[in-house]
């Protein structure tokens, strides 16, 4: 039987440590540190005490160990979209950062209502790195200095749902207990606005002026992805996944089903009409796609062409939300008006098919159960 050794894993928020004692797994806690350590020496000396025996391990199950198999069995069956993690991938993993930072080697029985609520306070209390995209967001475009920002409302709450619903996951699986699941439903979501954190404005319609000027310092694909999502009310990641594949040109007016939408694992099928303007759009592109319909559209690379600066050429076959608006930021600076996103195409869109057509129109059109809001009337 060979000798126990002090192992370390690097995980997305830190590093632990561990090791195998006659194939179990066994905990010690953050990696290089002294409480690992002295985990790890008692472990070997009641291996050695044994007579190099099997190690009992203790029915003890920690938030790490929750966490870990939430990770290794649930996340890639869930969480994946296409053969790719899906946005709530990178959500779930700062939440469990936050969680490990202080909790990972409590028992999961012991992390009640009144953790999840303290942990609740400290997330309120916490402060991430601003980043551009943060700072346009919250008016601070032109600030000189970087400042810490809170995390906002929406973001707390969403963090602690993910809490909820890991411990939630673990206990049909002997990983924690009812109780405690039970106990977390005590604790509330965060009201509206909250002292300590921030709410980010909600999007809004962009001036066609704006768009206007934008679209003269864009690639002909960037243009022509502004202007359907202009007429269509489309989400970028739509716009973006055009292939010829994917439209029924057979009728007057062609129907477009993307391969992958935001809501397709709730069984919510996603059909786009695109009227006389988007196919006059689309034209050149179909042609170009004829021998090759499961191609993108709107390809970054093809485009490196008609962008002088080889700096900003990109090796990528399809557009992603970063590229793309990366792309419109640009663009916006060189035309000299405040920068704006892509989804505010979509808002604005849905807003002139309400104004036109009506609320039930605007619904269809953007995919939403939800009513439209009321003051966009």
């Amino acid at each position: 039987m060979s000798e126990p050794t002090y192992c370390k894993q690097k995980t997305p928020w830190d590093d632990y440590a561990y090791t195998r004692v006659n194939g179990e797994r066994f905990h010690l806690g953050k990696g290089n540190s002294p409480e690992s350590f002295e985990k790890f020496a008692g472990i070997l000396k009641a291996w050695e005490s044994t007579g190099r025996a099997p190690v009992s391990k203790k029915t003890v199950v920690t938030v790490r160990t929750l966490v870990d198999d939430y990770l290794a069995k649930e996340v890639p069956k869930r969480y994946k979209k296409n053969g790719r993690d899906t946005s709530s991938v990178a959500r779930i993993n700062a939440a469990i950062k936050l969680l490990l930072q202080d909790y990972g080697d409590v028992s999961t029985d012991d992390f009640d209502c009144g953790l999840l609520s303290e942990l609740q306070e400290k997330l309120i209390d916490a402060r991430q790195r601003e980043t551009n995209f943060l700072r346009r967001r919250l008016g601070l475009m032109y600030a000189n200095e970087s400042k810490p920002v809170s995390l906002s409302t929406d973001t707390v709450n969403t963090y602690i749902s993910i809490i909820k619903r890991i411990f939630k996951w673990g206990v049909p699986r002997k990983l924690t207990s009812d109780q405690t699941c039970f106990s977390h439903t005590l604790v509330e979501d965060l009201e509206e606005r909250v002292s300590g954190t921030v709410d980010y404005a909600e999007v809004t319609s962009v001036p066609d002026e704006w768009v206007e000027k934008t679209r003269a310092f864009l690639t002909s694909a960037e243009d022509a992805m502004v202007r359907l999502q202009g007429l269509t009310g489309m989400r970028p990641g739509e716009v973006q996944n055009m292939r010829l594949c994917d439209i029924d040109t057979s009728d007057d007016v062609w129907i477009y089903v993307p391969w992958e939408h935001r809501t397709e694992h709730h069984g919510k099928p996603r059909i786009i009409g695109l009227g006389w303007q988007c196919q006059v759009i689309l034209q050149s592109y179909i042609w170009q796609r004829e021998e090759q319909p499961e191609s993108w559209f709107f390809s970054p690379r093809e485009m490196n062409r008609e962008i002088k600066d080889r700096r900003y050429w990109s090796k990528k076959d399809k557009y992603d939300d970063q590229l793309y608006r990366n792309r419109i930021k640009s663009a916006a600076e060189k035309a000299r008006v405040p920068h704006w996103f892509p989804n505010q195409l979509r808002h604005t869109a849905l807003t002139a098919i309400r104004a036109r057509e009506g609320l039930e129109a605007a619904q269809i059109m953007a995919n939403h159960n939800a009513v439209f809001h009321q003051k966009n009337a």
